[in-house]
């Protein structure tokens, strides 16, 4: 009686057990689905609202189809676009139903979710690439949109605006450019302009001729900060605060050095402020401060202002 129970709880278990892997091989099929699905000439892209309330994004490129091209050959592009780099990309999920795809990119040690949407707009072969961050770094988000733009310019007709035959302007640059606080130009004295002739007495003295110092430098990266009211802002400000104290992506002290001032930490405030609900500003924040903590010109600034990491 005993091993009749032994041997049907056995097989039981290995009924369960082979349930559960069913299961588990079901699922993972199906993930893996989601992420290999193409586009086909069944799935139709949804039509752009024509509602006033209703809004595409600024990262939303415009595309007019040529001859010969498809709907589908736009989305399918897209995938293998993303199949090409997969050494920073991943496909999390696609859609054609829905014509969406989500994918992940991978750069500088972050991952950054994005979602492209595909819109159906007034008139033949005229559709809207819809991109959004999702989360992330906003500057590798930027940087994505503009490698997605350059190559639908390859292999498509992007106009300024749909129905608009002129050529598109450049390549949208969301990211502004900081100040490098290395050996760059931006710091390197300006050589006096030459003398003209009968006019060496009156040549302005040598020293007056050179660039901003490091601090004037940051004087814009600085406003950003400060505009609590524009997250995405005070998040590529945060950022670019990260990348002075991490030239070449290690910390250096020295370099974390130029943020220690005053002026600096009151803007730290403000992204502090902002960080409690936005990730992509609490993030880069957080790691800055982090860092900022190290150096030793930081130490009276913490106390005024963040004595909290002080006890980490």
């Amino acid at each position: 009686m005993g091993a009749s129970l032994k041997i049907a709880s056995s097989a039981l278990s290995a009924a369960e057990l082979n349930k559960k892997t069913g299961r588990a091989a079901a699922t993972a099929s199906s993930e893996k689905n989601e992420k290999t699905r193409r586009f086909t000439k069944q799935h139709t892209p949804p039509k752009a609202s024509t509602d006033p309330s209703f809004r595409l994004e600024d990262t939303t490129i415009s595309v007019q189809l040529r001859a010969g091209q498809r709907v589908q050959d736009l989305a399918n592009a897209l995938l293998d676009f993303m199949g090409n780099n997969s050494r920073t990309m991943k496909i999390e999920k696609v859609r054609p139903e829905k014509y969406t795809l989500t994918f992940n990119v991978y750069l500088n040690s972050e991952m950054t979710k994005m979602k492209i949407r595909i819109y159906s707009l007034e008139g033949d072969c005229k559709y809207a690439v819809e991109m959004q961050k999702r989360c992330g770094d906003v500057i590798t988000f930027s940087s994505t949109f503009q490698h997605v733009q350059l190559f639908l310019q390859e292999k498509f007709k992007v106009v300024s605006e749909v129905g608009d035959d002129t050529h598109p302007p450049p390549v949208l640059d969301f990211s502004p450019e900081f100040p490098s606080f290395g050996t760059d130009d931006v710091f390197k004295r300006i050589d006096p302009p030459s003398p003209c002739e009968g006019f060496g007495d009156i040549l302005m003295e040598e020293n007056l001729f050179v660039q901003p110092s490091p601090y004037e430098a940051l004087q814009p990266v600085i406003d950003m900060a400060n505009r609590t009211s524009q997250p995405s802002f005070q998040a590529e400000a945060a950022q670019a605060f990260v990348e002075v104290t991490e030239p070449g992506g290690e910390l250096d002290l020295d370099a974390a050095a130029v943020l220690c001032t005053a002026e600096v930490f009151r803007a730290l405030l403000a992204l502090q402020s902002t960080s409690f609900f936005s990730l992509e500003v609490s993030f880069p924040t957080d790691r800055l401060l982090r860092n900022l903590a190290k150096t030793p010109e930081a130490s009276k600034l913490f106390v005024e202002y963040f004595p909290e990491y002080l006890n980490e």
